[in-house]
């Protein structure tokens, strides 16, 4: 389940980063999540090894950091498709 930026903003923060699981080349220019409305929190995602040095300098103590984003907001809809496949067992109806 992807961070909910509604709830973020509603506690406080500012600007969310979040690590993703994916190399710095796959993790270029990625976008999420998608599926919720602009919350007016901008978000960062940093790959797998940006966030482990995030990660290292957090556990030694408190960080201070100033986040810079660039970024225009462009109201948009993204379309995609959410199915479930059969398994081996048979097909399984969801409602």
């Amino acid at each position: 389940m992807p961070p909910s930026l509604e709830l973020a903003r509603q506690r406080g923060a500012v600007a969310m980063v979040d690590v993703i699981d994916l190399p710095p080349r796959e993790a270029a220019g990625q976008y999420s999540p998608h599926q919720q409305a602009y919350a007016g929190l901008p978000a960062l995602h940093l790959d797998r090894d940006q966030g482990a040095r995030l990660r290292t300098l957090l556990a030694q103590g408190p960080v201070d950091a100033t986040l810079v984003l660039d970024a225009t907001h462009r109201p948009t809809t993204t379309d995609y498709l959410v199915a479930e496949l059969p398994a081996a067992g048979g097909f399984r109806a969801r409602s």
